[in-house]
């Protein structure tokens, strides 16, 4: 899943050392990933995969990420 591989960096180790330098710290990171993987993620829920949510929900919590909270109650309800 796309929106994994940004979450947990392994899109740094995919684009190599020059992309990394990018990045003077994990959180400037994952304010350039969050927003990219959220879409992903979003994307999935809307066709039926709820996978991943705990990371989902990650996001939503580090406010780095416009989510929309309808979608993060509804996917809650599905798989709790």
């Amino acid at each position: 899943m796309v929106g994994n591989v940004l979450f947990y960096g392994d899109y740094l180790v995919i684009r190599g050392d020059e992309e990394s330098r990018k990045y003077n710290s994990e959180d400037e990171y994952y304010a350039f990933a969050y927003p990219i993987a959220t879409q992903y993620y979003e994307n999935s829920f809307d066709n039926g995969l709820p996978a991943a949510f705990g990371n989902y929900r990650t996001i939503y919590e580090s406010g780095l990420a416009d989510i929309d909270e309808r979608l993060l109650r509804i996917v809650n309800e599905k798989i709790f």
